[in-house]
């Protein structure tokens, strides 16, 4: 996931794009211990054409991502996805979802917002308190089991988000 993130991030901070990473990926670069399973990109832009984007980061280095047709039925998106080798030369996927403000309800990210965790650029703790609420409001919503099975999850990162919050 951590190398998926940093190769996204060099590839958009060469080209200059204003962007920050969120979800389950910034929840851990601010402490809580859950590890991620996919890397959640926001960019700054209103127009941005995700697919293109994705297309972009695919060619930029098509050693790594790759796109994939997504399973939902009668949807036209791909699915970008990094793969690489770990330490113990075992193949490992990551799934990295592109984002715009608006979708989801996210706001436009300001480059002066970003925060840097490890050398990674990522959303301020207030827009991912939020953007979990929303999610965990999302899923409880779902009439989709696999959505709602992810409530024990939602609840325990929102506890983590506000226990680091209020240290």
């Amino acid at each position: 996931v951590f190398r998926a993130a940093k190769e996204v991030t060099r590839i958009c901070r060469e080209e200059g794009f204003t962007f920050a990473i969120l979800g389950s990926t910034a929840g851990y670069l601010y402490g809580i211990k859950r590890l991620p399973n996919d890397v959640d990109i926001l960019v700054s832009s209103y127009t941005c054409d995700i697919e293109s984007l994705k297309e972009f980061l695919v060619g930029k280095n098509s050693a790594r991502f790759y796109l994939v047709d997504t399973k939902t039925s009668g949807a036209t998106w791909k699915v970008l996805w990094y793969h690489d080798r770990n330490v113990d030369g075992k193949l490992e996927k990551t799934k990295v979802d592109i984002l715009k403000p608006g979708v989801l309800q996210l706001p436009m990210i300001f480059s002066e917002a970003i925060v840097d965790k490890q050398g990674l650029p990522v959303v301020p703790m207030s827009i991912l308190l939020l953007h979990k609420l929303k999610g965990w409001e999302d899923n409880m919503g779902s009439t989709e089991t696999r959505l709602q099975n992810k409530h024990d999850a939602d609840v325990s990162d929102i506890f983590s988000l506000l226990v680091i919050l209020f240290r």
